[in-house]
């Protein structure tokens, strides 16, 4: 599982606990470059979304999947995921929604804002590494496709 430990995961959370217990989740699976948010604004700012979305820092972010809570104080995670859908170096970007709820309201708001996936809380161990590794591998294979179509 040599590609676990290289792709480089963002968990965004503004409960420090619920973010810790994500990130032991994907230790199990072998997901070993993980780095925690603590809220939306943080996460736009590692992945060089600007906070007023009228641009990003230059070329790809060093993430390949962001893991977005969607109630969160600052600004939620669908605020936050339709930010990242509008930036040039976070619009490809995987993003798995994470909530407490589990409304069909909120599942149409998350894809609306361009989530790829949703997960509810209390989270699943199987279904999280699933989703993630299949969320992933599509990405990798739009990044073949894509350079196929360079040439």
């Amino acid at each position: 599982m040599s590609q676990n430990r290289r792709s480089k995961i963002l968990i965004v959370d503004d409960v420090p606990e619920s973010a810790l217990i994500t990130k032991s989740l994907l230790a199990k699976g072998n997901f070993t470059e993980v780095e925690i948010a603590c809220g939306g604004y943080e996460a736009l700012e590692k992945c060089g979304v600007t906070v007023d979305g009228q641009g990003e820092a230059e070329g790809e972010t060093e993430f390949q999947m962001v893991i977005l809570d969607i109630m969160m104080p600052d600004i939620d995670g669908l605020e936050v995921c339709a930010r990242m859908r509008l930036a040039k170096g976070t619009r490809d970007l995987p993003i798995l929604m994470l909530t407490a709820t589990n409304d069909t309201e909120t599942l149409n708001q998350a894809f609306m804002a361009g989530a790829d996936d949703f997960l509810t809380k209390p989270i699943d161990e199987m279904r999280l590494l699933a989703r993630i590794r299949n969320l992933l591998r599509m990405r990798r294979e739009q990044e073949r496709r894509a350079l196929r179509e360079e040439d």
